[in-house]
């Protein structure tokens, strides 16, 4: 009897290993199922082709474009500080898609803008 009960009892552990075996096997691939759907996720065609076309990584890629974008903001910040540095001025630009912006921001620094129409600007 006591045989049986052993055998009993290490069917019963056998099994929960097995159990848990599973577990992991579909936790492990569910995992890497996110890893794969979050890889395509990230990644862009775009910046594929400029990889392919240029022979680089697109981690090169995704450098050298966030290199532009930070260059392109640290510009911005430039202008906004040499405005701010300004005495009250009055300013003149062309009325395009971002001066009514612009124009808003040179005003809270005390500045005068006039705007001027798209078609009386000369080239």
């Amino acid at each position: 009897m006591a045989l049986a009960s052993r055998l009993d009892a290490l069917n019963i552990a056998f099994e929960e290993a097995r159990r848990r075996k599973r577990a992991d096997d579909g936790l492990s691939e569910a995992r890497e199922q996110q890893a794969a759907l979050r890889a395509n996720a990230m990644s862009d065609p775009v910046t594929s082709r400029a990889a392919l076309l240029l022979g680089a990584t697109t981690d090169t890629i995704n450098l050298m474009v966030g290199l532009g974008f930070g260059a392109m903001l640290e510009c911005i910040a430039c202008l906004g500080w040499l405005i701010a540095q300004l005495p009250p001025c009055v300013i003149g630009m062309e009325a395009c898609s971002g001066a009514h912006h612009w124009a808003r921001l040179f005003q809270q620094y005390g500045h005068t803008v006039k705007l001027t129409a798209p078609k009386l600007v000369a080239p």
